[in-house]
């Protein structure tokens, strides 16, 4: 794994300090599988994982929630969730906003552009 990566498995971010830059709220509970790469930021009171990826190059907002998912080089604005067995890439989404799995065939890498509490079922 390079410097740059952090691998973190179940605990707090209190439980690895190898892992400072992993969010602004050292309370921020961690669950299975998250990998998140620098630079990137996680904001105050979210949830990240079960299996989710964050970065590089991504700012994720207060209060959101990341699982099944890797968002990669992209913003999510504040109260965001995002519950997707895909890949988000380059992509900015609006505060509130919901991207969320369905059944059907969608392509393997995703890009938006989403306004505010908008809601997406892929």
């Amino acid at each position: 794994m390079r410097a740059h990566e952090r691998m973190v498995r179940r605990g707090s971010a209190d439980d690895h300090p190898s892992t400072p830059n992993l969010s602004s709220d050292p309370t921020m509970p961690i669950v299975r599988l998250v990998l998140v790469k620098g630079p990137s930021i996680v904001g105050e009171n979210c949830k990240i994982g079960p299996n989710a990826s964050i970065g590089p190059y991504t700012a994720v907002g207060d209060r959101c929630e990341v699982a099944r998912a890797e968002v990669d080089d992209s913003t999510v604005m504040d109260d965001t969730v995002i519950n997707v067995e895909r890949k988000i890439v380059r992509s900015m989404i609006g505060k509130g906003s919901k991207i969320l799995s369905a059944n059907g065939l969608e392509p393997k890498g995703l890009r938006f552009v989403v306004g505010k509490h908008t809601a997406k079922y892929l």
